[in-house]
């Protein structure tokens, strides 16, 4: 698991190129959580892009931090990303209960967030851990 600050498409795009080259044989799973309501409007063709070098993607709660204007973008991006690869979620536990289901075999699970992330990546190790003493 990787904790990244990343929050704008260029960011995700150069951390998903090198996790590519430093883990070949591994799923790249790009968690990201969108920071604010506007960037994630305003990029979201970038944002669709970026997120398709990852194998699967998921799509946290928006990081809204002084916006209150709710958007449906992220859902948008998840549905441009072919071949079904993407999930886009209201919650964390949700989404930590999906990564943690569907992660089989070799993984690296990067979350790319400026606000909430690291609360997430916690969650998601408790469920990991959890799947792992029930395996």
């Amino acid at each position: 698991m990787i904790n990244d600050y990343g929050h704008h498409p260029t960011q995700l795009n150069l951390t998903l190129e090198a996790a590519r080259e430093l883990y070949p044989d591994h799923c790249l799973w790009a968690v990201w959580e969108p920071h604010t309501y506007s960037r994630t409007d305003a990029m979201q063709e970038a944002f669709t892009v970026a997120l398709q070098r990852a194998d699967r993607v998921v799509i946290l709660p928006t990081y809204a931090a002084r916006e209150t204007a709710e958007t449906d973008t992220p859902f948008q991006i998840a549905k441009n990303i072919p071949g079904a690869r993407a999930a886009c979620f209201d919650g964390f536990a949700e989404a930590a209960d999906f990564v943690a289901g569907q992660a089989k075999g070799l993984n690296v699970v990067i979350v790319f967030s400026a606000g909430k992330g690291p609360q997430f990546a916690s969650l998601l190790c408790e469920k990991l851990d959890e799947r792992r003493q029930n395996d």
